[in-house]
């Protein structure tokens, strides 16, 4: 048998062992970590756990008995990172207020999550043995035959999600497909973490790191990648700092404003056009970021690293007075350049 959500109650004293036993990184991710998670995730990350124990591969997804499943799914185009994985936080307090044990999946853009990211503490990989789940990474166009729309998620805010599950049209569903950006980068569910009576509004905390290393560890091809960029770079881990800018996206500018780009398309497809009001918006952007990096930790090294999603922004700073330039470094191949800088600012 197996317990609902709302009468499980964690081991504290099989934390260790759970923590242990997965690939985590002590540096990423200790049982002091795990202690300052709110209460609320704790339990739930434990009773993931256990679920998934109890009820092995497809057998979750075959058992009339055991808990239901909440799937946030990419099937085609959705956004970049962050749009992907930015809303962990959110995820997990779906899952948890709907009692629902919480996988991701994504689609053929650009390829299975697996391929960069594997599951750490949080075993959140759909079996490979699942029908119709794994068929939509070959075949976008059956992703509404494969997944109904009844069993889609859409709503106006996140307690409505919440009330549709538990209460609603969906209430009876096995698996609710939830492919659904969280608006106002997390500012609805926070309300919501207020309400309950939560201190820790995890969007803008050290927990969202702990969360997202709870969920990932990379890849071996993936993390020779990084320390292969470390080596050319001459970077030690954890000592030292970088900034990226991206002022090309959308949410940068009021929405009804139309903002040039070098092409016909927007500036987010053919580039921010170098000029007037867009271009100093830009600027003031960056020299914003560049000022919090250098106040942020000052026991790390005096530079920092400055990436953005427009060449002529990290050129400018190159040769402005503003900044004091140590050393430039174009990323060979890369679409973003990036800028060694000294960590005195002027300005």
């Amino acid at each position: 048998e197996w317990e609902p959500l709302e009468q499980f109650t964690y081991d504290k004293s099989k934390i260790q062992e759970m923590i242990a036993s997965s690939k985590l990184s002590n540096t990423f991710f200790t049982t002091s970590n795990f202690n300052q998670l709110p209460f609320w995730v704790k339990r739930y990350i434990c009773w993931h756990a256990q679920m998934r124990r109890l009820f092995p591969g497809r057998l979750l997804f075959e058992s009339s008995i055991g808990p239901k499943i909440i799937i946030r799914a990419c099937p085609g185009v959705c956004g970049g990172l962050h749009d992907r994985l930015g809303q962990l936080p959110a995820d997990l307090y779906l899952a948890n207020q709907t009692s629902r044990v919480l996988f991701i999946k994504w689609g053929h853009r650009p390829m299975d999550l697996e391929n960069f990211l594997l599951p750490n503490l949080i075993d959140w990989s759909v079996p490979i043995t699942v029908k119709g789940l794994n068929e939509f990474n070959e075949a976008y166009v059956n992703y509404k035959k494969l997944l109904p729309d009844n069993r889609k998620w859409y709503a106006n805010t996140i307690q409505d999600s919440i009330d549709n599950a538990n209460t609603g049209k969906l209430a009876q569903e096995k698996i609710i497909i939830h492919s659904v950006l969280v608006p106002d980068n997390g500012g609805d569910t926070q309300q919501l973490f207020r309400q309950a009576g939560e201190t820790d509004m995890i969007f803008t905390t050290s927990t969202f790191g702990y969360i997202f290393h709870a969920f990932f560890r990379p890849t071996s091809l993936l993390e020779s990648t990084i320390n292969s960029i470390l080596t050319s770079l001459n970077l030690a881990p954890y000592r030292y700092s970088a900034v990226h800018c991206r002022v090309r996206h959308p949410r940068n500018f009021p929405s009804n404003a139309m903002v040039p780009g070098k092409g016909e398309r927007s500036p987010d497809y053919s580039g921010l056009r170098w000029e007037g009001e867009w271009k100093d918006k830009a600027i003031n952007i960056t020299m914003h970021a560049l000022q919090c990096a250098a106040n942020l930790n000052e026991t790390r090294d005096d530079k920092f690293y400055l990436l953005a999603d427009s060449g002529d922004l990290v050129q400018h700073m190159v040769n402005s007075s503003m900044v004091n330039v140590n050393d430039y470094v174009r990323v060979a191949g890369g679409r973003a350049p990036l800028s060694v800088l000294s960590r005195k600012i002027r300005g």
